[in-house]
């Protein structure tokens, strides 16, 4: 599952009207791989805004890849209208049929403090996908450090009554706070998903993008 392994988010940049432009500075680099680069983001020094705008290529992948600043969140799209799209990954919980467990991970992505991007609660949702699920997000909100605890609850007994909507049943979805810097997504279960384990040996959970998730 691509899912399983990295996931599209969308964050929102408090730019300025110079976002209006489609180009990089003159002599600038416009593109890293797949990715467009206009102002005021820039991969080199004089070539962005200020240090905030900051992207970083690196060339080390075929094709390049971009990433936020210096550091790690793979960003995939700018927009002109002040929003970017980044890679991260998905919280998994999985066990054996003996319900052991076999593998799990509990991502966190943290905004610069100070800087003017905040996760979109209007493009984002939480999502949370098994039959023995309890998911979480811990966040931190740009005001005053706030922080918050959301999550959603999904359990089932057999995939024949699970729907191809988002609906409780297989799947759960709950939206996101306004001004969020960072969160922590983890998942667990209630029965190590021991009698469901042959069609649901994992439960997963993540923030997306929502007109991205079917």
């Amino acid at each position: 599952m691509a899912l399983q392994f990295t996931i599209t988010g969308v964050l929102l940049a408090a730019v300025t009207a110079a976002t209006e432009l489609p180009v990089a500075k003159p002599g600038c680099q416009d593109r890293c791989g797949n990715v467009s680069i206009p102002y005021p983001f820039g991969t080199g020094e004089d070539c962005y805004y200020d240090s905030k705008f900051l992207m970083t290529c690196n060339h080390t992948f075929n094709p390049p890849k971009a990433f936020l600043g210096t550091g790690s969140l793979e960003v995939t799209e700018i927009t002109l209208d002040g929003k970017l799209r980044i890679m991260h990954s998905i919280a998994t919980d999985c066990y054996n049929r003996a319900g052991a467990p076999t593998r799990g991970n509990i991502p966190r992505i943290n905004l610069p403090v100070q800087g003017p991007y905040v996760f979109s609660d209007t493009d984002n949702m939480f999502v949370a996908i098994g039959c023995d699920t309890l998911a979480e997000m811990r966040g931190i909100r740009e005001y005053k450090n706030d922080t918050y605890l959301v999550g959603c609850i999904s359990r089932c007994s057999n995939k024949t009554y699970v729907p191809n909507t988002c609906s409780g049943i297989g799947c759960c979805q709950t939206s996101i706070a306004k001004g969020m810097k960072s969160f922590e997504v983890s998942v667990s279960s209630y029965n190590n998903h021991t009698g469901i384990w042959e069609f649901n040996p994992c439960s997963f959970a993540f923030i997306i993008e929502e007109k991205q998730f079917s």
